[in-house]
């Protein structure tokens, strides 16, 4: 979502990096922005359950508008 609106993830750049400068960028967008990154990380990275994750982070991406 934020790639179609110029503030695209560079290759070698994670998603706490992402995240950062994001809210650099757009602070008004940096609560959701931080809420979606630790979900995603938890889902993405995390050695426990990420089932119990990825309905909040997908309902946190859906409502997110940029």
């Amino acid at each position: 979502k934020l790639g179609s609106r110029g503030l695209p993830r560079h290759r070698n750049e994670g998603p706490h990096a992402y995240a950062e400068r994001i809210s650099a960028a757009r602070p008004e967008l940096s609560i959701p922005v931080r809420r979606i990154t630790e979900l995603y990380t938890r889902v993405r990275y995390a050695s426990e359950d990420p089932e119990r994750w990825l309905p909040r982070l997908k309902e946190q991406v859906q409502a997110f508008r940029p």
